[in-house]
């Protein structure tokens, strides 16, 4: 008494086993590979949203150190030229020759360059101000001689 089983009859619903088996499980494979592809995707779009981000981020400090490193040179060449109108070792101070000083109004704009506070050296951010510092001690005591001269 041997009973065979046949897996080829169709259902009420006209569906045999073998059909239906491989219905659910394409329906199931194919909703899994479609939600993991789905995850890579999202995972690879947030991955790439970050690197747009710091990119972006570390353009701002490129430019806000350009901007700094620009404020610097323009206060360096004020300077120079300020100093280049006297004798070498002679001190601007001492006579009292009228002379053109054309400083610049630039300073340095410290709230682009925060991240420098968090750096590896943050030691340059008080560089920085120090140096913004000695430029505006030089432009407050050369503009009172250029005033207190002309009454001469």
């Amino acid at each position: 008494m041997a009973m065979a089983v046949s897996f080829n009859t169709e259902s009420p619903s006209g569906f045999s086993l073998v059909q239906r088996i491989s219905i659910f499980a394409s329906a199931f494979f194919g909703t899994t590979s479609a939600f993991l592809l789905e995850r890579y995707r999202r995972r690879h779009q947030l991955r790439d949203r970050k690197r747009e981000i710091a990119a972006v981020r570390d353009d701002r400090r490129f430019e806000a150190l350009l901007g700094a490193q620009g404020v610097l040179l323009a206060q360096a060449n004020s300077l120079a030229a300020f100093l280049a109108q006297f004798p070498a070792g002679a001190n601007p101070f001492d006579n009292l020759k009228h002379i053109f000083v054309g400083f610049s109004k630039q300073s340095i704009d410290f709230s682009g360059l925060a991240f420098l506070g968090s750096s590896h050296n943050p030691q340059l951010i008080i560089d920085l101000d120090v140096a913004d510092a000695s430029y505006r001690m030089a432009v407050d005591t050369a503009a009172p001689r250029q005033r207190s001269i002309n009454p001469f």
